[in-house]
């Protein structure tokens, strides 16, 4: 049972300071955008492999921006 806590405590421990280092707890973000990147970055990705236009990528931009 003490193990258990120590274990605990050092998990607990590291979140914290992996929190306070880079103001963020990556380990918890979802993988799905991939690490740091931003909004307008994915759009950018996503007009360059052609999934959407330059008309489409301007008005979610614009939304992005308002």
């Amino acid at each position: 049972m003490g193990i258990v806590l120590v274990l605990f405590l050092v998990l607990i421990g590291w979140l914290f300071y992996r929190y306070l280092s880079q103001g963020r707890l990556d380990l918890l973000k979802s993988d799905i955008t991939g690490p740091g990147q931003a909004p307008e970055d994915i759009l950018k990705q996503r007009l360059a492999e052609g999934k959407i236009d330059k008309k489409e990528y301007a008005r979610i931009r614009r939304t992005l921006h308002s």
